[in-house]
């Protein structure tokens, strides 16, 4: 008993202890206290015989049943459906079953004109920008995105790719002098003065009509007029579709022009630097806006399918780390079982997992949650299953799953089947000293019907 006695001594009791470890007897739930109350504190119903238990704060208790006829309920403790909560454990890096493509910012097929029209050159219609080489000086004709706005932050001052396709209708090139068109991101809105002769800041692509000067380029400003700096490619204008792709990475902008949509057939490629070039904001075309002078040409073209990836200076990516970066959505190719997994570093204790799913990309119907020790994944390793249809395009979801037996470094979405799995971000999160002292509801690994708190 001595030792005993020393180590009752050692402790200190409060009222906050004491509170927590009583049990209180109340005539019915209505009667429990609304507020200061220790968590943990438990009490008697008296009028059914139900015994319940704080399960939220002292300031606010949250009475849940834990125990009916004698029998233990076994309840699902709520966790947090607070994105903040979950980055605690953020993943150190992704990896993923196959290179994935980022999923665009901003995707105009021209379906819609979001767009602001100057002049009457350019026109969309049938889901294209249809134009034509127009040199004049009467009447500025331009058409331009405000990809700001699309995108719904502001274009990065220093990384990004953007796409369109062009297709030349008909090639009248002009024996006298040429009609410039340039395809760029410039910090110029829409205007009417706002013309290519106009100084602003500027990156992007160029082509002219005119008999031996004809070839795509690379163009770009700083502080002056459009079509004061280019650079040619190799690839001159014809009567077909060119895949255009504009990467800026610094104070260089580079054009690529490919023979194919998937753009892995490269035609010609040339770089064009601009030091100090800022405020890239509007994707426009321009036409030359000078005197017509001998001027003849007579090509017509259409721009369609544009679009544009913020803050990197490639659209695939062989590890998923766009997950982790929270840039954009980390897409699979179509696939037997595509999945990707987070590395946490070290092995942790975890308890949910927040997902949040690229619905519009993804057609796996049904995708698994799995916990690891190693970056190998059995089915004996399930957590929890998705039916896809029940989550929201681009929505933070909360999925909590059974106390792991052990700690766990990698945690897997796989999807079921083949097809295409696509995912914007996965976060783990750490269990509370409450969920890790108190049982819980076992929840099925299985069953699609659950909801995320597993119920």
């Amino acid at each position: 008993m001595a030792d005993d006695d020393a180590r009752w001594d050692s402790q200190t009791v409060t009222d906050a202890k004491l509170n927590a470890l009583a049990f209180f007897s109340y005539t019915n739930l209505a009667a429990f206290p609304a507020t200061n109350m220790e968590i943990g504190a438990k009490g008697l119903a008296e009028d059914t015989g139900i015994i319940y238990q704080n399960q939220g704060t002292y300031a606010t208790p949250i009475w849940t049943l834990i125990m009916q006829g004698g029998k233990e309920e076994s309840p699902v403790y709520p966790h947090s459906s607070t994105k903040a909560d979950y980055t605690g454990v953020a993943p150190s890096s992704a990896t993923a079953t196959s290179s994935g493509s980022l999923t665009a910012g901003a995707d105009e097929n021209m379906s819609t004109d979001n767009g602001t029209q100057q002049g009457t050159v350019f026109n969309v219609t049938s889901g294209s920008i249809d134009g034509a080489c127009d040199r004049q000086n009467s009447t500025n004709h331009t058409y331009t995105l405000d990809v700001q706005t699309l995108l719904g932050e502001a274009v990065d001052s220093t990384k990004w790719v953007c796409d369109f396709d062009i297709n030349f209708d008909s090639i009248g090139l002009s024996t006298g002098y040429g009609c410039l068109t340039g395809i760029v991101m410039t910090d110029l809105a829409s205007g009417a003065s706002n013309t290519s002769q106009s100084s602003q800041d500027s990156m992007g692509f160029m082509f002219a009509d005119q008999t031996g000067d004809d070839k795509m380029k690379a163009v770009g400003s700083n502080a002056a007029a459009l079509f004061t700096s280019t650079t040619a490619t190799a690839t001159s204008i014809s009567a077909t579709t060119f895949y255009i792709r504009m990467i800026r990475n610094s104070d260089v902008i580079t054009i690529e022009i490919y023979s194919d949509s998937a753009r892995t057939s490269l035609t010609s490629t040339t770089d064009n630097t601009q030091t100090g070039v800022s405020g890239l904001r509007y994707w426009k075309i321009y036409n030359f806006y000078n005197a017509v002078g001998t001027w003849n040409g007579t090509s017509t073209f259409t721009v369609d399918n544009f679009k544009f990836w913020n803050g990197v200076t490639a659209v695939t990516t062989s590890a998923a780390s766009v997950i982790v970066d929270d840039l954009t959505a980390w897409t699979s190719t179509s696939e037997s079982a595509p999945a990707i997994y987070v590395d946490e570093g070290s092995a942790k204790d975890a308890a949910a997992m927040m997902i949040n799913l690229n619905r519009t990309d993804t057609t796996v119907t049904e995708i698994t949650i799995r916990a690891s020790t190693d970056a190998t994944f059995t089915s004996a390793e399930n957590v929890r299953t998705i039916t896809v249809s029940d989550l929201t395009d681009d929505t933070d979801y909360f999925y909590r799953f059974n106390r792991l037996s052990a700690n766990k470094r990698y945690f897997q979405v796989i999807g079921t089947g083949t097809g295409i799995l696509s995912l914007n971000k996965i976060f783990m999160l750490t269990p509370t000293d409450w969920d890790r002292l108190h049982k819980h509801k076992d929840i099925s690994t299985s069953d699609t019907s659950i909801d995320g708190e597993g119920l």
